[in-house]
Parts: structure tokens; C-alpha cells; sequence
């Protein structure tokens, strides 16, 4: 995706070719496709822009607007049965769950504990980047304001542990056997490795 064109664009693996773009929306940050494919989803990383489009791989064209997601959706993920889609929305510092045979947002989780959402204020903890467990049951959630990545439990829908790293996490990543969280902190240059079984940073590597 490129934010500065305002586009989305596909690629031949083989022979590098460009296939086509889409136009979808101001700033397009983050892709996630389906297993099978067949349509993708791309977050709108704009403050007064509140939508999701769910796209057609193959002809490239939008078949859904969802509407009314949340402010600065950034990153997506997806549930593991393709149920429902999972939006951070960085500048209204929250997440939203949206039902994908609805496709309409079917709740909302402050990004921090015990406090209303802020659907017009200012940011202060600005949730960037979502990672879902391989049970499906926890998401793991860079702030990148906050220096912290944020655990939800998706069944209680309740943040459950926030785990402190390095200045402005950004994009967050699971080891393949999934006991380990690797965090670049751009702000100060620096890599947190946190272990999923007691939620510790265990190694911080500088840059």
C-alpha cells in the first residue's frame, strides 16, 4: 500500500509485473488478506477518516465499506475462523471487533483500563500494531505512545497486562514457535524481547 498515492497495488510473484491498483481512501496503511485470497482487508490510517474497504484480489475492486470503525485504524487482524476483523485505531486509543456477516462494529475496548473512550480527544497511548495468539484468545497490542505493549483477552474483552519496552513500538512480531514477542522501539533505537509465559522483557538489544 502506499499512503502518498493513496493506493493499494498488486504484484505478480513470478514475474514482478504489476497486475493493478486500487484507490482506497487517504492514507492506506496495513493489508491483510483472507486464507483462501480471495479479498482483503486495508486499514485507512486518517484521523477523520473512520472507514475499512474489503477488497477483491482478483479484479481488484471494492466490495465493502465498512463504515464507522474508528479513528486512525491502523493495523488489522483477523480471527482464526475469518468471523471477525480486529482494528487498532491508534488516535481514538482503542480497538474494535468488527462481525464480518454483519460487517458492522460490534464492540469497542479502550486501550486503557477503566476509562471512557476518547472518540474526539487527543491520543495518549495510540495503539498501533495487533498480533493475534495461536489460540485466538489473546491479542497483543503495540502503544507506541505509551512505550508498552497492551495483552486483551478476547473472550472477557478486557486488557489484562501491559508489558513495558522501549520508546515508540511500532511493528510487533511472534517468533514462529510463538514464545517470544520481538519489539523494535524506533524512538530509541532498540529491539524488547518479551517471553509470552510470564510476559517479561528478557532481552533488550541496542540498535
Amino acid at each position: 500500500s502506499s499512503d502518498l498515492l493513496e493506493t493499494i497495488e498488486k504484484y505478480s510473484t513470478e514475474t514482478y509485473k504489476k497486475l493493478g491498483e486500487l484507490r482506497v481512501g487517504s492514507s492506506p496503511s496495513q493489508i491483510i488478506l483472507t486464507k483462501n485470497g480471495e479479498n482483503l482487508f486495508v486499514s485507512n490510517f486518517n484521523t477523520n477518516e473512520k472507514f475499512i474497504f474489503m477488497v477483491n484480489t482478483k479484479n481488484m475492486t471494492v466490495i465493502r465499506t465498512i463504515e464507522e470503525v474508528g479513528r486512525g485504524s491502523h493495523s488489522l487482524v483477523l480471527s482464526q475462523d475469518e468471523k471477525f476483523l480486529y482494528s487498532a485505531n491508534a488516535y481514538g486509543d482503542e480497538i474494535s471487533e468488527i462481525d464480518l456477516t454483519t460487517f458492522e462494529v460490534t464492540r469497542r475496548l479502550s486501550i486503557i483500563p477503566n476509562s471512557p473512550l476518547a472518540p474526539n480527544g487527543v491520543a495518549t497511548v495510540e495503539p498501533y500494531h495487533l498480533i493475534l495468539s495461536k489460540n485466538g484468545r489473546t491479542i497483543y497490542v503495540s502503544c507506541r505512545k505509551h512505550s508498552e505493549v497492551r495483552v486483551i483477552d478476547i473472550p472477557k474483552w478486557q486488557v489484562i497486562d501491559s508489558i513495558k519496552v522501549g520508546n515508540r513500538p511500532l511493528i510487533i512480531a511472534f517468533t514462529p514457535n510463538e514464545d517470544e514477542i520481538w519489539v523494535p522501539n524506533q524512538a530509541d533505537n532498540s529491539l524488547s524481547i518479551i517471553n509470552i509465559l510470564n510476559s517479561k522483557v528478557t532481552q533488550t538489544i541496542s540498535g
